[in-house]
């Protein structure tokens, strides 16, 4: 049986903008952020995965935290540990996990442990994911000094070196689940999303990112038991840069995720939950990393969708909304160009 487990990293990066990032509350009183989520997974019935920034706390307070964890609750829904160790250390530059030393992991993870007790149940604090996917192999050793063995960890990366510093021939895995340094190591599905001659994008599997197209190619040519979906908690929420206090509900990307589901049922995908997914760790299967870019014509698509991706980010950027700027000026130079051109 295929599985997919919708991940969905809850973090609150400012909290004087806690509706951009958490609850997407619009003008006119709706709801985008966290509880759309929610919404989302009673009306297609599936489970869904979050990812907590516990130690949060430390810097907006246990309530606010709580509330979130309570919510994710009430839908009968799991929250697991995220872990971003700035708000540990208050080190706000070093943020990614490897370039701390083995005693500061160690203590980083002791006192998040710590902040998790009356927060979790055990079975919730047993799954985790490293912020920024920030692991390298020392992590291991350490989160099971102080966690304990059989931990199921989703931080890996597979060929993604700026951020996750564990390595193929560490881990002996691209997107299968594995056993490593006694806890389980699940990682974020990617797939080739772009190749230009020899150089080739890996892509996380993402409910954003990842456009629909993509998707269904992905479901048609995956091999893999058990893969990722990944989300944050402001998938729905659409913002632009030059108005930071403001948000707008995405009801394009609710519809894409929405048709995300029904297709990959269609093709006999079930959704699970994580603290349930040990039952099937036994089942190692085929490893694979999709590639969508092989034909001609997938190459053409690939520049499509990733054209489509990087738009996207132009709302968030203002490097990149200059960029597009002036290549559709540039477009628009070319067409009344071409206009007078063909007119003469």
């Amino acid at each position: 049986m295929k599985r997919i487990y919708v991940t969905v990293d809850t973090e609150c990066h400012d909290i004087n903008r806690q509706d951009r990032y958490i609850w997407g509350r619009t003008s006119n009183g709706e709801e985008y952020g966290l509880r759309k989520i929610l919404e989302l997974g009673k009306e297609l019935n599936i489970p869904i995965n979050f990812f907590v920034d516990i130690p949060e706390q430390k810097k907006y307070g246990k309530e606010f935290i709580k509330r979130i964890i309570n919510l994710i609750h009430k839908y009968n829904q799991k929250a697991y540990v995220h872990l971003h160790p700035n708000y540990i250390t208050g080190e706000t530059e070093q943020t990614f996990f490897w370039k701390y030393t083995a005693d500061e992991k160690r203590k980083i993870l002791t006192e998040t442990k710590e902040l998790c007790k009356d927060l979790l149940t055990e079975e919730e604090q047993k799954v985790f994911r490293i912020g920024r996917y920030g692991a390298d192999a020392e992590m291991y050793d350490v989160l099971v000094d102080v966690w304990g063995t059989d931990v199921l960890d989703l931080s890996y990366c597979y060929r993604s070196p700026k951020m996750c510093h564990l390595t193929e021939s560490e881990t002996q895995t691209k997107n299968a689940i594995k056993p490593f340094r006694k806890s389980f190591l699940f990682p974020n599905t990617r797939y080739i999303g772009l190749r230009i001659g020899h150089k080739e994008r890996l892509l996380n599997l993402d409910a954003s990112e990842t456009s629909l197209g993509e998707f269904k190619d992905f479901i048609n040519k995956n091999d893999v038991e058990n893969i990722t979906l990944t989300m944050h908690s402001w998938n729905f929420i659409r913002t632009y840069f030059f108005c930071k206090n403001y948000v707008w509900r995405d009801v394009r990307a609710v519809r894409k995720f929405q048709e995300m589901v029904v297709y990959a049922q269609s093709q006999g995908y079930t959704f699970s939950d994580l603290s349930e997914s040990k039952k099937h760790l036994s089942i190692s299967g085929r490893d694979q990393v999709v590639d969508l870019c092989v034909t001609p014509w997938q190459q053409i698509k690939s520049f499509y969708y990733n054209f489509g991706r990087f738009s996207r980010t132009a709302r968030l950027s203002p490097k990149w909304f200059m960029i597009y700027l002036i290549f559709y000026t540039l477009l628009l130079f070319c067409a009344v160009l071409t206009f007078f051109m063909l007119r003469n």
